[in-house]
């Protein structure tokens, strides 16, 4: 039980990091040195970072209830939640090579889960 909890805790913070990865992402879009909106990009890269230091923290909590090359390899879903935030909130374009990455991260966290 306590390793489904890690997992969940795991799956949490990979969810949540990769949110600050977007928010620290969106800080530099339309960068520019007038002071109001380098005050407003500021302040969204501080919370982008907070998020995902507070995710990374998360993480090291989900350690202690299960192995790390379980949940390490469950972390790697991070990559995943990046691109379809980046195509949803970003408009970044999914090409093939993409695609492929994702589906190879999916298909090997779901090996290591059930035969790791």
């Amino acid at each position: 039980m306590a390793v489904i909890l890690g997992i969940i805790l795991t799956l949490l913070a990979s969810l949540i990091g990769s949110v600050g990865t977007i928010l620290i992402k969106k800080s530099y879009e339309n960068s520019a040195i007038i002071s109001l909106k380098s005050l407003k990009r500021n302040y969204r890269f501080l919370f982008g970072l907070s998020i995902y230091v507070g995710a990374s923290l998360i993480t090291i909590i989900a350690l202690k209830f299960g192995p790390v090359s379980l949940l390490y390899t469950i972390a790697a879903t991070s990559y995943v939640w990046v691109t379809l935030f980046s195509k949803v909130i970003l408009n970044e374009e999914i090409n093939k090579y993409k695609t492929f990455g994702i589906a190879l991260i999916i298909l090997a966290v779901l090996v290591l889960s059930i035969f790791g």
